[in-house]
């Protein structure tokens, strides 16, 4: 939940920001998760099904594409109104 909050926070810096900035901004939403109390953690699905941290150069990629992506369309909202989640390949 928090790297969907922290991702709305932060989208419209990054959209708006030049390409040179981009990734530091990026960067900025996973220091903020790894600096949670418990730290949060950036988890994918091994081979084997169980899951293991990403190294950080992928959780990079998984919040920069966050970051880009439009929120889901949702059938029930009126255009104009505020989004309301953005979905993401990264698990907390």
């Amino acid at each position: 939940q928090m790297f969907r909050r922290l991702i709305r926070y932060f989208k419209q810096s990054y959209l708006s920001a030049p390409r040179n900035q981009k990734m530091a901004i990026a960067a900025q939403v996973i220091d903020k998760i790894e600096a949670l109390d418990p730290p949060g953690r950036f988890l994918e699905r091994d081979g084997d099904g169980s899951f293991v941290t990403m190294d950080y150069r992928k959780a990079l990629e998984k919040t920069s594409q966050a970051l880009r992506e439009r929120p889901p369309s949702q059938s029930s909202r009126s255009p104009g109104s505020p989004s309301s989640a953005v979905a993401t390949n990264a698990f907390l």
